[in-house]
């Protein structure tokens, strides 16, 4: 479930936008036997978004992204019903509003294109340090032509923590399928 409004903004010919959704929503699992049901991952993701055109051919963006897990915070108790669960993980921590702030998650990042053709990006995210503790940079590079393009992305820990996704190289090929628009048939016709 989500929701998304995009504006231009008349000042540098920039556009704002802004965006929220809650993502894996859904009834408790069992991963091991049928008496012991969990939560899956339900999250709530909001974000916003500002681009602006510095001439015809650069753009520069810069985005914020905040992230929550909607479920109840440990210890758990599995009992709890799914939407008990959902909105009272915004007031179960132990340690009360600033530790429930902790469990949000950051993401920034910035964006330039130039001539909507090459990109290069830089983002950090950063978790609470007992709420995970993961800390990273990314740094990343983009190119598209016509209907293709190519991202690479490279993650590098600034935390010193062992992570799974440490000094890894993220690449994504695309193709863009171009949709049909039909025609109209006139009422004079």
């Amino acid at each position: 479930m989500g929701i998304y409004y995009t504006r231009p903004l008349t000042s540098r010919n920039a556009t704002l936008s802004l965006g929220a959704a809650i993502t894996n929503l859904g009834a408790k699992i069992s991963y091991s036997d049928a008496n012991n049901r969990d939560f899956i991952p339900t999250n709530l993701r909001m974000g916003g978004a500002y681009t602006m055109e510095l001439d015809p051919r650069n753009k520069l963006t810069f985005a914020l992204d905040l992230n929550k897990l909607l479920v109840p915070s440990p210890p758990r108790n599995n009992s709890t019903p799914l939407l008990s669960g959902i909105f009272g993980s915004f007031t179960d921590a132990s340690g009360g509003f600033k530790e429930e702030i902790r469990e949000f998650m950051a993401s920034t990042g910035i964006e330039y294109w130039y001539n909507s053709t090459f990109a290069g990006r830089l983002g950090y995210f950063h978790e609470a340090a007992d709420k995970g503790n993961r800390k990273y940079l990314t740094a990343g590079l983009g190119i598209r032509h016509n209907r293709f393009g190519f991202d690479v992305a490279y993650l590098v820990p600034t935390n010193k923590r062992e992570n799974a996704l440490a000094e890894t190289l993220r690449l994504t090929i695309m193709l863009n399928f171009d949709s049909k628009t039909r025609e109209t048939d006139s009422v004079t016709d």
